[in-house]
């Protein structure tokens, strides 16, 4: 599995940098986005993080409200799902993107596949910030 990653990885255009602290992990760069991809061996999974593309303070319970809504609007609407978690000691949110898929050798173009789930990712940044967009309109013209 981490052979066939990592290749399909740098056929895609992708920087990988292998983390030594943490088995099992890849970090990869698709164009300027960095992402983080878990692995085993033994699974036919593979799960997609692009870790923190939104930051926001925590306790401006407007925006936390706008996030919350945005969050669920994207997932209904794409594939990949987008995920918060608070961070209580930066005292921020933070937007995720997260993807669990099939990979392997017999997947036939697999590096238009692994491509795909990327551009994926970027969808969802574009929807989350549509869908923020559009509640504080909403919201707003009340």
């Amino acid at each position: 599995m981490q052979q066939l990653l990592e290749t399909t990885l740098k056929n895609v255009g992708c920087h990988i940098n292998m983390c030594k602290e943490e088995e099992n992990h890849i970090y990869a760069t698709y164009q300027g986005e960095h992402f983080t991809i878990y692995y085993d061996e033994t699974s036919p999974f593979i799960t997609i993080y692009d870790v923190s593309w939104y930051s926001a303070e925590l306790y401006d319970i407007d925006n936390l409200s706008l996030v919350r809504q945005a969050v669920n609007a994207c997932n209904r609407e794409n594939t990949s799902t987008v995920l918060y978690t608070i961070d209580e000691k930066e005292k921020c949110i933070n937007v995720h993107t997260r993807q669990r898929i099939v990979f392997g050798s017999y997947i036939p173009e697999i590096e238009d596949y692994l491509r795909s789930r990327f551009e994926d990712s970027f969808r969802q940044h574009h929807n989350f910030y549509k869908n923020m967009e559009e509640i504080r309109k909403e919201h707003f013209s009340l």
